[in-house]
This record gives structure tokens, sequence and C-alpha cells, in this order.
């Protein structure tokens, strides 16, 4: 069988393609984090950020991974937690977490 959005071979036994089964699910995932968004845009949370690679990520909310899909590590430093209201911290966001940020909350978020 052969998948109708990617057009890789569907493993014997699967009824999706891998690759777009994994891509449409943290997909998902994120469309989820508008809830805790929310909140965090009033000012009841505040995301977690790491430092990786030398840059802050945003992590989304109950997951080991960012909003540019990065895979959380050990390793991988905590920075300052990130409120809506921090204009500093915002503009050391990395640019793909702060799309999807912007993407999930319609109106403008970045202070």
């Amino acid at each position: 069988m052969i998948c109708t959005t990617c057009g890789q071979a569907v493993p014997e036994g699967l009824l999706a393609c891998m690759t777009c089964a994994q891509r449409k699910s943290l997909e998902d995932l994120v469309a989820r984090q508008r809830g805790p968004l929310e909140c965090w845009r009033k000012g009841e949370l505040a995301i977690e950020t790491r430092r990786i690679a030398g840059q802050t990520h945003a992590r989304i909310f109950g997951w080991g991974i960012t909003f540019c899909m990065i895979q959380i590590m050990p390793q991988h430093r905590r920075a300052t937690p990130l409120r809506a209201d921090d204009t500093a911290e915002w503009t050391r966001l990395c640019g793909r977490c702060s799309a999807a940020i912007e993407k999930l909350l319609p109106q403008k978020v970045a202070p």
C-alpha cells in the first residue's frame, strides 16, 4: 500500500505511513496547546523555556518537546520562565517557537 499524502510505502500490517502519522500527531499536540496558552496570556501560567544549542526554546505544556519540535534532553538547561508581558525574554525566543505560539493565539502575542 502507498501513502496517499507523501507517496511512501506503508509497511505491511499498518494502516498509515509512520512519517505522516507522526507529523499529524505532533500537529494535533501543538493545536491542543491553545487552552494553556490562553492562561499564559492572562498571566496564570508561565511557559517553561530551555536553552538548547545557544538558543532559548519554549517547551510545550506537559510534554518533553518544544514548540519547534526539538526533543528536550536532561542536559538542556532551564532558562527564565517566559511570561506574556516579558518583552526581553520574548525577543530571545527561537523564531520557530514564537511563530508557533503566535499561530495558535490569534491576537498579537509579542509585547
